[in-house]
């Protein structure tokens, strides 16, 4: 059990993090900074109730790793990639291909997390942080046990004592909590409406559940999780006073960049025709951006995206040569964000509209 005098704690807590992407040893399949910059900011949202914030470290936001044996990697692999990349007094988030057959863990005091469990909406980094920060699963010793759920659970399982539905030992079973309820669900499993589980569980006096689904370190499917409980929000809280202290210690960025901040496309825009291999796109700056992120696609809801890239620093421009198709209407945008700032809105993003020909080729047939 938790305890400490701080009496009620609503202080904002900020844990700075740097995203290290792995790619293979050709620097091939980067998960895309942007949907770091997305998961990170879902992070937020998640842990918004436990007045905890993350953001990433100024300066050292992002880090790229080439190495085919940490792209893909079974444990030792991933033991390797953490002690020899780790960053101090900072969450440490390493993406890769295939955590070890995962969709991600905590070890090692980082976070490893894959690319495919990294999908909007997807749960998999707030579960792997609530680990970082010394939340164990609801499920606590059924991990890997195979469980005829008909039949009443034992006493005690793999040397752990089982959680009880009464609460009788809620506080030295299971996960240690007592406003969370026994779980002894360990594979991903749906939830019903009620976001309990369709499997009924029985505890060890026979006493009939089902699992609570809204807990994000359970393992019920991500559009079942939505929450984290009041105790294990204070052991997380506490964990950062303590075994974390570093990452509170130093002052966050507190860089906020206006809601209402669009960038302002200079060219090419108003069905501008262009050079199909050739293309050049410009716009103005943005008072406190970090990172500007520049996207075309042939359709206006950007659905394939055709271009995408993320640039760090003051950059107003770049230059395509390659990739976009020849006789088409073409829809771009660049948006912003900083390190502080990443869940920025975009209802009044500005999108240009251009229309690639083959120039040359036209200047050519002149002359003849």
């Amino acid at each position: 059990e938790i305890v400490h005098d701080r009496g009620v704690d609503t202080a904002w807590l900020y844990v700075p993090m740097t995203v290290q992407i792995v790619g293979d040893n050709s620097g091939n399949g980067y998960f895309p900074f942007e949907n770091a910059i997305r998961a990170v900011c879902e992070m937020n949202e998640n842990y918004a109730d436990a007045h905890i914030r993350f953001y990433l470290v100024p300066g050292d936001a992002v880090r790229y790793l080439n190495n085919s044996a940490w792209y893909k990697h079974q444990y030792s692999g991933g033991s390797q990639l953490i002690n020899q990349n780790k960053l101090p007094n900072r969450l440490n988030a390493f993406v890769v291909d295939d955590p070890a057959g995962n969709c991600g863990y905590a070890w090692q005091d980082a976070i490893v997390l894959g690319k495919k469990c990294s999908g909007a909406d997807n749960t998999t980094w707030s579960h792997e942080a609530g680990h970082h920060l010394s939340l164990p699963h609801p499920f606590l010793g059924w991990e890997g046990f195979q469980w005829d759920y008909s039949q009443a659970a034992p006493d005690e399982i793999n040397g752990f004592p089982v959680e009880k539905t009464d609460g009788s030992n809620c506080y030295f079973s299971g996960d240690g909590f007592c406003d969370t309820r026994p779980d002894y669900l360990n594979n991903r499993w749906f939830c019903n409406n009620n976001k309990e589980s369709n499997i009924l569980q029985r505890d060890p006096n026979g006493i009939e559940f089902r699992s609570d689904a809204s807990l994000f370190m359970g393992y019920a499917n991500d559009e079942c999780a939505s929450r984290f409980t009041q105790e294990q929000m204070e052991a997380m809280r506490e964990n950062l006073y303590t075994e974390h202290s570093a990452y509170i210690a130093g002052d966050p960025p507190f860089s906020e960049i206006d809601d209402n901040a669009s960038v302002a496309l200079i060219s090419p825009v108003d069905s501008q025709n262009v050079q199909y291999n050739n293309v050049t796109l410009q716009w103005n700056l943005v008072p406190g951006a970090t990172f500007y992120v520049v996207e075309v696609s042939p359709q206006a809801s950007f659905s394939p995206k055709v271009y995408h890239q993320v640039f760090t620093g003051p950059v107003t421009s770049t230059t395509i040569t390659k990739g976009l198709l020849n006789n088409w209407n073409m829809y771009w945008r660049v948006r912003v964000y900083n390190e502080w700032d990443i869940c920025q809105p975009y209802d009044n993003i500005q999108v240009g509209v251009f229309r690639t020909k083959n120039l040359t080729a036209t200047n050519e047939l002149e002359r003849v």
